[in-house]
């Protein structure tokens, strides 16, 4: 299993746009020294935070929190692309505030996709088998 993990600047915010928008369920959110935070409401100091959707993960965590675990790490954000398999585009579209960076479109190889932006510049693209692909 491969499982993303992005550094963003405010775990809370972005989980917001994951959870909210996109439609991942949380499963994890830590506090400041590592402790588990239970409470839906995600505070503006969490360092970290776990989510999925159709067996698939999602890690979350501040450039601090990684420059601690990995001290050499940069750390830098909006360089990465996630892609979300299986799932439908279109109630991300109803949820959006800002249109999407592409899309929707129907790809030549099947898909039905859209890309857009996280908060921290990282692309993510969504899509579902649609139709024919190649054979």
């Amino acid at each position: 299993m491969i499982i993303a993990n992005l550094t963003v600047a405010n775990i809370a915010r972005s989980v917001g746009f994951y959870r909210d928008v996109i439609g991942l369920e949380v499963m994890m959110v830590l506090g400041p020294g590592n402790t588990m935070l239970d409470d839906p409401d995600i505070p503006n100091d969490a360092v970290f935070a776990a989510l999925s959707i159709a067996g698939s993960q999602l890690m979350l965590q501040t450039r601090a929190y990684a420059r601690s675990v990995v001290p050499d790490g940069d750390g830098d954000a909006g360089t990465s692309w996630i892609y979300i398999r299986d799932l439908d585009p279109s109630p991300i579209l109803e949820r959006l505030t800002e249109p999407p960076l592409k899309g929707p479109e129907h790809t030549w190889y099947g898909m039905k996709e859209i890309h857009l932006r996280d908060p921290d510049g990282h692309v993510v693209c969504v899509g579902m088998p649609e139709g024919a692909g190649p054979r």
